[in-house]
């Protein structure tokens, strides 16, 4: 499995294309607590519920 489907399971497909899209290749680190200062914050992914 990659991790582009190991994304999607967890955030959904339409969030991890546009992660994938702006991301690619990068490597990010992903905190257990989230700042609006914080890449993928400022991504816009509409995760809503789904980061708590």
């Amino acid at each position: 499995m990659s991790v582009l489907h190991e994304l999607a399971e967890v955030i959904g497909h339409d969030a991890a294309i546009k992660l994938g899209q702006h991301l690619g290749g990068a490597r990010l680190y992903i905190p257990h607590q989230m700042t609006d200062s914080h890449t993928l914050s400022t991504l816009r992914l509409g995760l809503g519920s789904k980061t708590q």
